[in-house]
């Protein structure tokens, strides 16, 4: 296996306006649009072949600035940006994409990374899928040819069909089968990364990762007692909590869905709080707070530990929903 050289971009070189002679005035303007517009995307300086100061944005949230040097990323301070770039005229790059691709950016960024090398043909992705379950591998993966690009993430050697999405050089695939597209390219740049647990992109993903194992298996259980009608109403509730917010979160032929790019965990945390408030409130008019602790409580302990300790450490525990 051998490593090819990168593109001067890292992620998505065929995508965004460029502005060629970019100044800090054009930064700061790019930087007011998208928060202004609350979109999701970056904004690349490229200060030169080999390295890139990327300033990521959540929703129009600042999630972070990094700088990349030889494809290798690091937190950079906004307010440290001058003593990379002294604000010469350099292409300036931005980028829009949905939110799902944002997290997953965001996770490449905020992680070390722990191997790179070279895949031909759907046969060796395939064994190097089964090693990476064999070691029980956690990071993102990062698959890369000059027109497509995905990442994905796996957990435990688990791929989590929900945290992935494909690039095809036109339009991005965000499904449980994205992932899967990769097969039928050829000569794969792969980039391996090795899971950072105190990053924030870290964080936000195990929170989501269990408080939708938790509230589908709640969903579930409810659905099984009072039928569909009443889980339509519950999704109409979570509509009305999560709207004025511009949360992305909802329920979905009876499944909870989390399509929000959160940029802190904390903030991650408020809205699923607001969100199992709700359908609480609503389980126990319907069923009774007895009956709706017992639900809540039983699909909490059959959550794996590690799924619930990221839950009980923002107390998003069963207590905290029921009366």
């Amino acid at each position: 296996m051998t490593f090819i050289a990168h593109n001067p971009s890292r992620f998505f070189h065929q995508l965004g306006k460029i502005e060629s002679e970019g100044s800090s005035a054009f930064l700061d303007a790019q930087q007011i649009y998208l928060r202004e517009n609350k979109i999701c995307g970056f904004v690349e300086i490229q200060v030169s072949n080999t390295t890139q100061v990327i300033l990521l944005f959540a929703q129009g949230v600042l999630a972070g600035t990094y700088l990349l040097e030889d494809d290798n990323s690091k937190p950079l301070q906004l307010i440290n940006l001058s003593t990379v770039w002294d604000g010469r005229p350099t292409p300036i790059r931005t980028v829009e994409f949905q939110p799902i691709v944002g997290r997953m950016v965001w996770l490449a960024l905020e992680s070390q990374i722990s191997g790179r090398f070279e895949i031909a043909g759907s046969t060796e992705w395939g064994k190097q899928l089964e090693n990476w379950k064999s070691e029980k591998f956690s990071g993102a993966i990062e698959a890369i040819t000059e027109k497509a690009q995905s990442i994905f993430y796996i957990h435990e050697g688990s791929i989590l069909d929900a945290e992935a999405f494909f690039y095809n050089g036109q339009e991005f695939t965000n499904t449980s089968s994205a992932y899967r597209q990769i097969q039928n390219l050829e000569s794969l740049k792969i980039i391996t990364h090795k899971s950072s647990p105190a990053s924030q992109s870290q964080q936000c993903l195990m929170l989501r990762q269990g408080i939708l194992y938790w509230g589908n298996g709640v969903l579930n259980r409810y659905q099984e007692m009072v039928g569909q009608k009443l889980i339509k109403m519950a999704q109409k509730d979570i509509e009305d909590i999560t709207q004025p917010w511009g949360w992305n979160l909802f329920i979905e032929n009876s499944t909870l869905r989390d399509e929000h790019f959160f940029s802190y965990v904390q903030t991650a945390a408020q809205a699923y709080r607001a969100i199992f408030m709700e359908l609480g409130n609503q389980m126990g008019q319907v069923v009774g707070n007895a009956l709706t602790f017992r639900i809540l409580n039983e699909t909490f302990e059959a959550l794996s530990k590690d799924t619930r300790s990221p839950l009980e450490l923002h107390r998003l525990i069963p207590a905290a929903f029921s009366e």
